[in-house]
């Protein structure tokens, strides 16, 4: 994907609407988009936990296993919802398992590159 069309969508997450465009073009370099299939897996519970996942397009399911097996939802998520992000604090292994229960687009960000982001963040507030 394009890193102008990258641009677009990061333009529309209010996280980073604090960002000059000359951040937001070198986040854009830096992030890796995917593409997913009705009911493909993006993560599994007790996989890593080292990336954050922008959900551009589509839709996704978190969901959990109880003890006895039953699954959990634990939410849907739409167009512009951040996902994972439990790793940036700290957490080692996923928790949840998501899931595109539509056609969907997401963006990828590793936790270093999500730190960077929002200390630059925090400094132009």
């Amino acid at each position: 994907m394009s890193d102008k069309t990258k641009l677009w969508y990061f333009e529309n997450f209010n996280l980073l609407s604090s960002l000059q465009m000359k951040e937001m073009e070198e986040l854009s370099k830096m992030t890796t988009m995917r593409s997913c299939i009705k009911n493909q897996i993006i993560y599994f519970t007790d996989d890593p936990s080292d990336k954050i996942y922008f959900l551009k397009k589509g839709k996704v399911t978190l969901s959990r296993y109880a003890a006895d097996g039953r699954e959990i939802i634990v939410a849907f998520l739409g167009p512009g919802e951040i996902f994972g992000e439990l790793a940036i604090s700290g957490q080692h292994q996923r928790v949840e398992t998501a899931e595109a229960t539509e056609e969907s687009l997401i963006c990828i960000l590793s936790v270093p590159q999500m730190e960077m982001m929002l200390e630059k963040t925090r400094n132009s507030i």
